[in-house]
């Protein structure tokens, strides 16, 4: 009786145990930092309070943590600031609603009229390998998506992660008029910052501080730091790399930059003119004013403080649709770029930036892919045919879409030779001279010190020569962001469920494998190369002609194919190709084809 009392006692005393070193655990006390070891538990207190991820294969994850408050009422067009503190432990294994914007399908085409998000949208996302390894370097990922739509929870970091034993953090920021507003009632007041109408590039460096300030809570090491981003993320990252406000990354990848072919900066004038149009659409719209000029009257005797508070006290819902119905209105969100606010973005352009020496001096990768501009030319399907009558038969380019699910044939689309000419030509010259914008920033940063080191790259995978993806080639083909999937290592293509077959499965996961350990090795050291690989040696642009300028990203069926090019986009050669193609148009002469190039910027360098 006796010796079985004593065991239950034993049990009693054992379970108490455990409850108080749950407790202990929980509350952080006693950890290094204040974390628990994330291969087996995922408890981690930050600046703020405790956070609890997740663990799936082998990775664990941290979902939805505020890197600062949400951006509404005041803070609406305001620098973001410092989330409140919280108590307890905050769960962050669920995907944080994305930032406002407009609901648009996989294949980036806007519903007209739907809104999805929120304004409370400030959030990040952590992905780190399940070992207890410390000081691991550190991935952050800006998002693309022209500055109107994208989120974190688009992009899955844990194949990365784990394959280059780095921790990957996807970052959120403010997007449209939300994130770039300007207008004179708000630089009347509040600091330099809150009167630059960067507010998106704004939450970008809030980010940066916050992964500075806490991410060796989760094993990284705040002194090896990568910003990357695809698109409008990787014009974030030049803006990032020419503000003289942040100093908080150390490596930086660029991909496929919208520099000058799609997002140029613009000066804050261009700005106070959206604002105008965005107030008197408003003024009408909620029966203030009968007519756009009454509204221009009206918003003409406003205040800088009232102007600040009829844009503030209106929804967002309201504010997305103003921004839509602005100048030359249409269906989907216009694309708002960064101002040249001479304080958080310095008063000149990314390329006089670097050659005035203006620039963080860190290793840096910037490519394009081959056929940039092929995915978003089916946007504009509809208007090239009601203003251009391209293509001549009974369709538009964005009949293209259904080829690919099917419904139609690609002859049917572009019926003939001049249609298909001038639809692949447009593709392609937009690409080589969005090519040459990044080659120009290559060549500037080599120029200014022949010791700064810079990678470039041309990703030009189109389905590994699958034959049963023809059409898919010459509709999209290594199309505009159709390299991110292979740098995640993502398990489906860009718009899920056309590229990625099991005939090219073998090449593509090699090409992959060895995007992925040559982004591991930049992030880890600053130099892609991995020690001791047999990959291709990826060797820095050089200024030098005939030397080596590029990596070219390609795979068959069955086996990555890199290959280092020596093919630099100059100007001169650029010019020689658009003037070639109109040349030798197969409608030639053509001024259908003339117009359409300037209708898309495809037009020659000057």
């Amino acid at each position: 009786m006796q010796k079985k009392r004593k065991s239950c006692y034993q049990k009693l005393c054992y379970a108490f145990s455990l409850m108080a070193l749950g407790m202990f655990l929980a509350a952080g006390v006693g950890c290094k930092n204040g974390e628990e070891e994330w291969f087996g538990s995922t408890v981690v207190k930050t600046g703020f309070g405790y956070v609890r991820g997740s663990v799936e294969d082998g990775v664990s994850s941290w979902k939805g943590i505020p890197y600062a408050k949400p951006p509404v009422g005041e803070l609406r067009w305001a620098a973001p600031v410092d989330p409140d503190p919280w108590q307890g432990v905050r769960n962050a294994t669920e995907p944080c609603v994305a930032c406002a914007q407009q609901e648009a399908d996989k294949f980036w085409r806007a519903a007209p009229g739907e809104f999805v998000g929120s304004e409370d949208c400030l959030y990040l996302d952590i992905y780190r390998p399940g070992t207890p390894a410390r000081n691991l370097p550190v991935y952050v990922w800006i998002h693309g998506g022209a500055n109107v739509m994208g989120a974190a929870a688009l992009y899955e970091g844990a194949a990365l992660a784990k394959r280059g034993n780095m921790i990957v953090v996807v970052i959120q920021y403010r997007l449209g008029m939300f994130g770039w507003l300007a207008h004179p009632a708000f630089r009347s007041t509040g600091t330099a910052l809150d009167q630059s109408g960067n507010f998106g590039t704004l939450d970008h460096m809030k980010a940066l501080a916050w992964v500075q300030n806490n991410i060796e809570a989760f094993g990284g090491d705040p002194g090896r730091v990568t910003i990357g981003g695809q698109s409008a993320g990787g014009q974030h990252v030049m803006n990032l790399i020419i503000t003289p406000l942040v100093n908080t990354f150390h490596r930086a990848l660029a991909m496929s930059p919208a520099l000058t072919q799609l997002m140029p900066l613009r000066p804050l004038a261009d700005g106070d003119a959206e604002t105008d149009a965005l107030i008197d659409w408003l003024l009408v719209d909620d029966g203030t004013c009968a007519d756009a000029a009454a509204a221009a009257a009206y918003r003409a005797g406003m205040s800088d403080e009232a102007v600040r508070a009829y844009l503030r006290g209106k929804a967002a819902n309201k504010i997305m649709q103003a921004a839509i119905a602005g100048p030359g209105g249409g269906a989907s969100m216009p694309v708002p770029t960064s101002f040249l606010d001479g304080v958080v973005l310095p008063a000149t352009s990314w390329l006089e930036a670097i050659q005035a020496g203006n620039f963080k001096k860190v290793p840096l990768i910037i490519g394009t892919t081959k056929y940039e501009y092929k995915d978003l030319m089916t946007l504009y399907g509809a208007a090239l045919k009601m203003g251009l009558g391209v293509p001549s038969g009974a369709y538009s380019w964005n009949n293209l879409y259904d080829v690919l699910n099917g419904t139609l044939t690609f002859d049917e689309v572009l019926p003939t030779a001049g249609d298909q000419f001038a639809y692949e030509q447009s593709g392609l010259l937009k690409a080589r001279k969005w090519q040459y914008d990044v080659n120009q920033i290559a060549r500037a940063i080599k120029a200014e010190n022949a010791a700064n080191a810079v990678y470039t790259y041309l990703f030009a995978w189109a389905g590994g020569g699958d034959p049963a993806l023809e059409d898919f080639r010459k509709i999209f083909g290594a199309s505009h962001a159709q390299d991110v999937p292979f740098l995640f290592g993502d398990e489906e293509d860009l718009f899920r469920g056309y590229s990625f077959t099991p005939a090219n499965q073998a090449g593509r996961v090699a090409l992959q494998g060895a995007m992925m350990d040559y982004l591991s090795a930049f992030v880890n050291t600053g130099n892609p190369n991995p020690a001791a690989s047999a990959l291709l040696p990826w060797t820095q642009w050089s200024n030098a002609d005939g030397e080596n300028k590029f990596l070219i990203f390609d795979a068959d069926l069955d086996r990555a194919a890199l290959v280092m090019s020596n093919a630099e986009a100059t100007a001169a050669i650029v010019n020689n190709e658009i003037l070639t193609a109109l040349a030798t148009d197969p409608n030639a002469p053509s001024p259908v084809l003339t117009f359409l190039f300037a209708a898309l910027g495809v037009l020659p360098l000057l």
